[in-house]
């Protein structure tokens, strides 16, 4: 989805630059100027689209809204049946994740979690293989009794950027416009789901005139 949207940007007139950590954003009457690690970017418009890092780019134009990263790791599962359909545990709400569920892949794997599990860096993708007989309980009150270690394979995490920290209410999605800039922050899933209908809010606040 990413690769199709990415090519429909280009086809008009988009141009991505890759690698390119953002250092600092000038704010001036009539333009923006981002300072990145592949030299300067004049702008009318900068959208904070940065995921886990969001916060940190909204912080150089002076708004302070921190994101607390959760990880979730993932188990593959070597199925003893086969599954038709994504299961998921029937709990009560927990605004850290839906909890350990099974996911269908396209190409026929399957795989558990994520897991939720508050972590002090953005960057903590270690991978945690000591996890598993957790994930066998999970999995065993998800799918039945007849699971075994060995058909769980560490399979790799992920981060989310969440708005709320542990024991907390959960937060949703928040788009905010400051000065010649729009911030999306704490887009976590189902953010990929959503993501047309955040580029039309989006649009509506490009369509703003800038004072």
């Amino acid at each position: 989805v990413c690769s199709w949207l990415r090519k429909e940007a280009e086809a008009s007139g988009a141009f991505f630059a890759g690698r390119a950590e953002v250092s600092e954003i000038e704010i001036h009457p009539d333009r923006a100027v981002v300072r990145s690690g592949r030299g300067p970017i004049d702008t009318e418009r900068v959208i904070n689209c940065a995921g886990l890092y969001a916060d940190d780019i909204a912080a150089l134009v002076g708004l302070r809204r921190p994101i607390l990263p959760c990880r979730g790791d993932y188990f593959r599962l070597r199925p003893r049946r086969a599954y038709q359909r994504l299961v998921y545990p029937a709990v009560a709400a927990d605004p850290a994740g839906l909890g350990v569920h099974l996911t269908l892949e396209l190409d026929g794997g399957q795989k558990l979690g994520p897991d939720a599990q508050w972590v002090l860096r953005k960057d903590d993708f270690g991978p945690r293989p000591d996890k598993r007989e957790a994930f066998l309980a999970s999995a065993r009150a998800l799918l039945g009794p007849h699971l075994e270690a060995e058909d769980l394979a560490y399979d790799g995490c992920g981060i989310r950027p969440k708005r709320h920290g542990p024991n907390e209410p959960g937060a949703d999605f928040e788009i905010l416009a400051t000065e010649r800039c729009v911030h999306l922050l704490g887009i976590e899933s189902p953010g990929l789901t959503a993501a047309m209908a955040l580029a039309e809010e989006v649009g509506r606040h490009l369509r703003v005139p800038v004072d």
